[in-house]
């Protein structure tokens, strides 16, 4: 009954239970494969990519459509930049701003001409020969750089008049702003005053013969202080190494002339002469225009360079290619082992044979942390291969190819030791340091205190400072401190903040401490701004100007719900 039952449900619905099972395979089949979880597939869902700016919905593809654009800007000033990578931050603040700066040109009704356009791609370095608009150059930048990345003239057009419309919304937004010059004229005057004083320093080293260091002093000092003595997270495994030199033999006669021609067109800076020295007897044409070294005298060096640049290009396809296959080789390994000791073993066995395949021996890479080898026996790595192999998880011990000074590396992790609390005798010789200078700061800055009493009692009796600092045997130094001088910025405050004849408060340094006598507080002339004031109003308008653009960028990041939630989280 039951089986009659189902042979007539078959017949009557077997194509939609078979689609429906074929429909389930295939889709377990791709989450095996990609190894991601239905919680992850729900959460990823559940996130959302666009964000509301200006009462505009910005896509992710919106997003991308003007990162594009700001590729294609910077590659015209610098055809070195390729077109094709994908691997930028689709969310940068940058990116946002700019999006949001073309939103509020739009709404202004700023409109660029296709004239302008071409103005402005006429006047970029890279199209120029001579200070003149070279056709041929600008075709060459549309064929070796747009092209390849399936761009074209029209998506140039359109990201130069999208930087236009910027350039002209900040000049009505900030550049027509008037600046009072009774504002200038005060922020010269509170940037350019200074204060005279004679500093006397505490250093701490010269106490630390007095320290006391005792057994007991030094166990204390660890106990109160255990949790700054830890040991550093380490780990260990095997590596190979896929050296660049061993793949020049196959690359050096590959390097034609017109490869180092073109390199030496869009790497000319890199070649310029350098400019004579400036003297009494130089006389530099207003209008000079940089020379270069000309191509037959770095041509070797530019070859070199791209001997080594292909080299490494074919080291690291190798070093994938081992990686590749490795990683399917060893992707069951963990399921089908229940020991994961085991599992990691028959990986490393994997490992170790692919690389004898390879005519490459796998080595031990010993105890690895804070990219420095923890055994003397084992050498020093590249921080980047240290990084790379300590972030490796047991469960999945397979590393990436990772590009480091030597070459390219491809490394399975072994096992790792987390961190953990230091002994006493593991500590005992930093412990001894921080004791020692903890000890030495308090006792520089316990005489600079009692310094000060002195000195402050006999200044208000009268007596000079330069007597009282002889009678002290102090010695002091004479100090011109204005904002942003070279002194620390507690010492500028406590400068700033005590009265001339006085001195000031006691100020900790990182070595010690130091006391300030004020002796004048001088500020600019009139003679003085009329000699720099023209400078100092050009940069002071720009800098205004700049912060006028700033808050405008930040008003309109401010219709942002999705930002500003963000902003409150940090």
């Amino acid at each position: 009954m039951g089986i009659s039952t189902l042979n007539r449900y078959f017949a009557k619905h077997g194509r939609w239970v078979f689609a429906i099972f074929a429909v389930v395979i295939s889709f377990t089949f791709v989450m095996y494969f990609s190894r991601i979880s239905l919680m992850d597939l729900f959460k990823r869902r559940g996130r959302s990519t666009s964000i509301s700016l200006l009462g505009r919905t910005v896509t992710l593809d919106d997003r991308k459509l003007e990162r594009q654009r700001e590729l294609i800007i910077a590659a015209m000033r610098n055809p070195a930049i390729d077109l094709k990578r994908t691997n930028y931050p689709l969310s940068s603040r940058q990116l946002i701003t700019q999006l949001a700066l073309s939103y509020a040109a739009d709404d202004m009704g700023i409109a660029v001409s296709d004239d302008a356009v071409a103005e402005y791609i006429k006047k970029i370095a890279t199209f120029q020969t001579d200070g003149k608009f070279d056709l041929k150059k600008y075709d060459d930048f549309v064929k070796n750089n747009l092209k390849p990345a399936l761009l074209s003239k029209t998506d140039m057009d359109e990201a130069v008049r999208g930087q236009l419309k910027i350039d002209y919304l900040r000049k009505c937004v900030a550049d027509n702003i008037i600046i009072p010059e009774d504002e200038i004229k005060e922020a010269y005057k509170n940037l350019n005053c200074k204060a005279l004083a004679k500093r006397v320093v505490f250093k701490a080293g010269k106490y630390a013969d007095k320290v006391k260091v005792t057994e007991k002093a030094l166990r204390d000092f660890f106990e109160s202080r255990k949790n700054e003595y830890l040991t550093a997270p380490a780990a260990k495994g095997e590596y190979v190494l896929f050296d660049p030199a061993n793949y020049r033999s196959a690359v050096e006669k590959s390097v034609s002339l017109d490869e180092v021609r073109k390199y030496y067109e869009t790497h000319k800076f890199m070649y310029r002469e350098k400019e004579p020295e400036k003297t009494t007897k130089t006389v530099l044409k207003k209008d000079s225009k940089p020379t270069y070294k000309p191509l037959a005298e770095v041509s070797s060096s530019i070859r070199a360079d791209l001997v080594k640049k292909k080299a490494g290009d074919l080291a690291f396809a190798a070093a994938q290619k081992f990686s590749d296959n490795l990683y399917n080789s060893t992707v069951d390994v963990f399921y089908e082992e229940q020991d994961k000791k085991a599992a990691r073993a028959k990986c490393a066995g994997i490992f170790r044979n692919a690389a004898v395949n390879t005519n490459l021996k796998a080595k031990a890479t010993g105890w690895l942390s804070l990219g420095v080898a923890s055994d003397s026996k084992t050498p020093k790595f590249d921080k980047a291969f240290v990084s790379a192999l300590n972030n490796l998880r047991l469960d999945n011990p397979l590393s990436e190819p990772v590009k480091c000074e030597k070459g390219v590396f491809v490394a399975i992790l072994e096992n790792k030791r987390p961190s953990r609390p230091k002994t006493f005798e593991e500590a005992r010789d930093k412990v001894k340091v921080s004791y020692v200078r903890e000890k030495s700061l308090n006792l520089a800055r316990e005489h600079a205190r009692n310094m000060a009493l002195k000195i402050s009692a006999e200044l208000a009796e009268g007596v000079k400072f330069e007597e009282i600092a002889k009678k002290l045997k102090l010695k002091f130094e004479a100090l011109t401190i204005a904002p942003y001088s070279n002194v620390s910025q507690a010492e500028s405050e406590a400068a700033f903040g005590t009265p001339v004849g006085k001195l000031s408060k006691i100020v900790p340094t990182s070595d010690g401490a130091s006391l300030l006598y004020v002796t004048g507080k001088p500020i600019p002339t009139a003679d003085e701004y009329k000699k720099r004031g023209r400078y100092f109003a050009f940069q002071y308008k720009m800098w205004k100007r700049g912060d006028i653009f700033r808050s405008y960028v930040d008003s309109l990041l401010a219709t942002s719900p999705e930002l500003a939630k963000q902003k409150k989280k940090k």
